[in-house]
């Protein structure tokens, strides 16, 4: 199927992103743990909210613009979609430089708040050199990761992750031999650094369809940190949550456990790794909301629930049976300090399932427009329960209560809120909220043949025809389907294509006589190679492509848009002239 193969392409690069962006967090503890000791992982980990707090700040606009980008895109709004990206690009501008000031000057004023003393603040003072610039480059590359993985360059942002991987570990090796901690923090700059210059070779690509425009307006930032509030807000809570139990587990447990508390906080993290299937999936359910295709949007979250019990249950397991090894990348010597360590780890192994759905959850809820739903969901997993579970288990079972809460928090999190959901939409609309999509829909899935092209034209024209159209419209329909079909083919010689036809059945609302007055959208998508079909000076590469050109000249409401690297053509018929 069309949509399963784009998913799948999506899913593997988003996931391979989120797998880097986690590695990225996780590559300075572990270079300190071998290269400093438990000491440099504590000290990197004092400064871990405020790591939160950038990252939270990169994306509380991008991952909007970005949603909104692509619902533009399949509501056939260029303009609007170029001039969301122009904007998303001067906010990101505007964010870095004030990151950058702010981390320069209230440096000291931070950490006389958290009570920290001794190595382990000297260490993390050293550390914070380098912070405040990596900061501002950190705000640019996420703008740019999420705004040209939405463009359909999914390769590029993973290549761009390689590099800032690699450079990272390398540099921070390297440079840690010689500076210390600072050298971990100078690498990582170096490695944004390199990351952002990949990045940028995209828009020396043929495939970019991001334009410029300037734009700004208050209502449209409101709307851009409305939709990117469920993932700014979660490394926010995060960032919180580490704040508040490193103080906790000073006063309790003494400074030694502050290590356990930075490994606890990196299997939390690991969230940011199911969040690869939330990117799978936002490019095409951006679309089909845009379209208002409730059919596609079922089939597609049904691959997705299985994707996120399949990433689940499969971290659960790696986790439980490495816990020992992973550990010890932190650098813990003392025996107790460790077993805590290992205890801590295969504890919350045991819900990642339930987390890899709760980040699913989220993301389809926001993505949908009913970001209520996904913003008071995080806040209750990542803010309530992550902060009272551990605290109150810790009173009953010490230290391993802590990371008991930390299990607990997923599994309550998710089913307190979807009997929220529940409770407020009601049982027939649970747990999708897609009945105000009223049209009736039917989607051909094939592989681009003159058999196969023959064969669902038929079909097409004998739905159309049942559904009371004219004679001339079921003709064109079929024609149309036919022969842009036809012309795929020319393009793309003996290369493999996956076409999907869908047929979206609209009432017209604004008589009384809805069906009498209906219309019918035709869509084709294909995963060939990119082209504007309605281009009326698209080359003439046969006799296919020269019938299209004249049918679409005739036809006035019709629309091509490229995303996410494939063509989407839109034709609409009305039953009444």
């Amino acid at each position: 199927m069309f949509y399963r193969s784009k998913y799948l392409s999506m899913l593997l690069s988003g996931t391979f992103t989120m797998a880097m962006s986690y590695l990225m967090l996780l590559c300075d503890n572990i270079v300190a743990g071998i290269f400093i000791g438990s000491e440099g992982v504590a000290a990197i980990n004092l400064v871990s909210p405020l790591t939160n707090m950038a990252i939270s700040v990169s994306i509380c606009v991008s991952v909007g613009a970005s949603i909104l980008y692509t619902r533009a895109i399949g509501e056939m709004r260029r303009d609007r979609a170029d001039r969301l990206y122009g904007m998303d690009l001067i906010v990101s501008c505007i964010l870095a430089f004030l990151g950058l000031l702010i981390l320069l000057v209230f440096k000291d004023l931070y950490y006389m708040s958290t009570g920290a003393a001794g190595e382990i603040l000297s260490l993390s003072s050293e550390y914070y050199s380098f912070l405040p610039f990596n900061t501002a480059v950190l705000i640019m590359a996420g703008f740019m990761e999420e705004m040209i993985y939405t463009d359909g360059d999914g390769f590029l942002v993973s290549l761009s992750y390689v590099s800032q991987i690699g450079g990272n570990i390398l540099l921070s090796i390297l440079l840690v031999l010689f500076m210390g901690i600072r050298g971990i923090m100078l690498g990582t700059l170096i490695g944004n650094l390199t990351a952002l210059t990949v990045l940028l070779t995209h828009f020396f690509r043929k495939s970019n369809t991001l334009h410029f425009v300037p734009y700004f307006k208050w209502k449209t930032l409101f709307e851009f940190v409305k939709y990117s509030i469920t993932d700014g807000i979660t490394y926010l809570l995060w960032g919180i949550t580490n704040y508040c139990l490193i103080s906790y587990i000073s006063r309790h447990f003494g400074k030694e456990y502050l290590v356990v508390l930075a490994v606890a906080m990196v299997v939390i993290e690991l969230a940011v790794v199911f969040d690869g299937i939330g990117m799978g999936i936002q490019p095409l359910l951006g679309v089909y909301y845009g379209e208002r295709n409730h059919l596609l949007i079922r089939r597609l979250m049904k691959d997705a629930v299985v994707t996120a019990i399949i990433e689940g249950v499969t971290a659960s397991i790696m986790l439980f049976v490495f816990a020992g090894q992973f550990v010890m990348l932190f650098g813990i010597r003392d025996a107790a300090v460790l077993e805590s360590a290992v205890n801590a780890v295969r504890i919350m192994s045991v819900t990642l399932t339930a987390t890899s759905l709760f980040a699913l959850m989220t993301s389809y809820y926001l993505y949908m427009d009913h970001v209520e739903i996904s913003v008071g969901a995080i806040i209750l997993k990542d803010g309530v329960m992550y902060l009272t579970l551990p605290i109150l288990f810790a009173g009953l079972f010490g230290v391993n209560g802590i990371w008991i809460g930390f299990a607990f928090a997923p599994i309550m999190g998710m089913a307190l809120s979807m009997l929220i959901v529940r409770i407020r939409v009601g049982e027939k609309e649970f747990p999708e909220i897609l009945d105000f999509m009223k049209s009736e829909i039917i989607v051909y899935d094939t592989v681009l043949t003159p058999e196969n092209m023959t064969e669902t034209s038929e079909k097409i024209q004998e739905n159309v025809r049942e559904k009371g159209y004219p004679g001339d419209i079921v003709l064109k329909t079929g024609l149309f389907a036919e022969e842009i079909g036809a012309t795929i083919r020319e393009k793309n010689g003996d290369k493999k294509v996956m076409v999907e036809y869908s047929l979206l059945f609209d009432k017209d609302t604004s008589g009384e006589d809805g069906e009498a007055n209906g219309s019918v959208r035709l869509v084709i998508r294909d995963s060939g190679i990119v082209f504007d079909i309605t281009d009326p000076d698209l080359e003439v590469s046969g006799l296919s492509s020269f019938v299209v050109n004249g049918l679409l000249n005739a036809q006035k409401e019709k629309d091509y848009i490229p995303t996410t690297g494939y063509n989407r053509n839109v034709i609409r018929f009305y039953k009444t002239s």
